[in-house]
């Protein structure tokens, strides 16, 4: 299979594998299993720059979808999303300004 933007050839049956068994070890370890991903793809000759995006969007597709899994089973708690949001942007303000000297 042809990825025109990547311009890597990638047999289709080694995908469904590798999805596969990406999706078998991340269960088993209990991670997500990008981190497995990126060097499979990369193993099969893609380029690190199209690895990393393509990792990157599929914790994106996965993060929504467990957001709104969340929202519908009123398990998700806003309020410890806005002190988190709000902290990251205070801890980001203060390690930018730690740094200038």
């Amino acid at each position: 299979m042809l990825f025109p933007i990547s311009g890597a050839h990638i047999s289709p049956i080694y995908l469904v594998v590798i999805g596969f068994l990406i999706g078998i070890l991340g269960g088993f370890f209990g991670v997500g299993g990008s981190f497995i991903a990126g060097p499979a793809l990369r193993a099969v000759g893609l380029d690190w720059n199209f690895a990393v995006g393509t990792d990157l969007a599929h914790i994106v597709g996965k993060s929504v979808v467990a957001a709104k899994r969340h929202r519908a089973l009123a398990m998700s708690i806003l309020n410890s999303v806005w002190i988190m949001a709000v902290g990251t942007i205070g801890a980001r303000k203060s390690a930018r300004s730690s740094f200038k000297c």
